[in-house]
């Protein structure tokens, strides 16, 4: 078996019983002949929405694919998504399987300015240089930089350190 169980709402591509169609018609003026198209659509299951449920008695929607269900589960087309639980092992198999294929839309583009990202990339740039067992560029001369120069740049650079790390971590 493989099923599971919607915690959150879901647009899904149903098959058989269940699934949604959406209808369009339309009359040709020359002609009189009406036309109709029909196109199957993903239905809407929330599992706040009582009307939903396919176990009243437990208040809740079971989805499975093709033949790997019982007979009130949700038949639906597609891989399984973050919002769905699990509820056997072939589908946490599943599930373990689509698991690096999920994106957070909303959550994936960093909240990291771009002075972070500069410093962060400077920081990758001077490790990877220590790495390869390259010097790092010499102590600034007092012709290149003036000292008062160089204590601003270091006090730049600590805030930004510190900002840094007050940044809670991205949960990927």
């Amino acid at each position: 078996m493989a099923r599971w169980k919607l915690i959150e709402p879901h647009y899904i591509n149903c098959i058989g019983k269940d699934q949604a169609e959406w209808e369009h018609k339309e009359t040709d003026r020359n002609t009189g002949r009406q036309a109709r198209l029909v196109y199957k659509v993903p239905r809407l299951l929330d599992p706040k929405d009582q009307a939903d449920f396919n176990y009243r008695e437990d208040g809740i929607i079971i989805v499975c694919w093709e033949g790997k269900g019982k007979p009130r589960d949700i038949v639906f087309d597609g891989p399984p998504t973050p919002g769905m639980e699990p509820l056997d092992e072939e589908a946490e198999a599943i599930t373990e399987r689509y698991r690096p294929e999920w994106h957070d839309p909303i959550n994936e583009f960093s909240a990291i300015s771009h002075s972070d990202r500069l410093l962060m990339n400077l920081q990758e740039q001077v490790a990877e240089m220590k790495s390869n067992g390259h010097q790092t560029v010499a102590s600034p001369t007092t012709e290149m930089v003036s000292r008062s120069e160089f204590e601003e740049l270091q006090a730049k650079y600590a805030e930004l350190q510190a900002q840094l790390t007050e940044k809670p971590a991205r949960r990927v």
